[in-house]
């Protein structure tokens, strides 16, 4: 991945700098080799990636069992929350590899509410336009219908 510094999943932040997890402003405390491994994982979204090709990634020119891969996955899963049997993370594909499944992104997901709320503050900051204000006489916002035509001579002609 190409100088990126963060990649976001859920409510998570992968450091890369800093090689660390973080959610929220809480550290979640990994081993370099977990953290290394997750990193490999979320590089390659969605793909299967073999156990070989994980061996020898993370722990190149060391010889280890494929045991390893699962004591490190299982330590990842605990400190994310997830679970093996309904990943949201990271997917077993049995006897081949793992998946990393979480939507990826390299900036923070904003949640609902505070998008709302900055929309909301954003419409009360901004005058109404001169079409947009009230006509006491309909009491009615005046916006102007487009492609209407038609529906409003005949609402005008029948005194509607």
């Amino acid at each position: 991945m190409a100088d990126l510094r963060f990649l976001f999943f859920d409510t998570f932040r992968l450091d890369l700098v800093n090689e660390c997890v973080w959610q929220g402003e809480r550290a979640i405390q990994l081993t370099p080799k977990a953290f290394a491994l997750l990193h490999y994982l979320a590089a390659r979204p969605r793909q299967l990636v073999t156990k070989d090709e994980l061996l020898k990634a993370v722990w190149p020119e060391v010889i280890v069992s494929e045991g390893v891969l699962t004591t490190h996955v299982g330590v990842i899963r605990q400190a994310l929350g997830d679970e093996a049997k309904a990943p949201r993370y990271i997917e077993t594909v049995h006897r081949r590899g793992y998946r990393f499944i979480a939507p990826l992104s390299t900036a923070p997901r904003q949640s609902l509410e505070s998008r709302v709320e900055r929309l909301a503050s954003e419409n009360q900051s901004r005058p109404l336009l001169p079409s947009q204000t009230l006509d006491p006489r309909r009491q009615t916002l005046d916006i102007p219908l487009v492609g209407r035509e038609t529906e409003l001579t005949q609402l005008h002609s029948t005194g509607g």
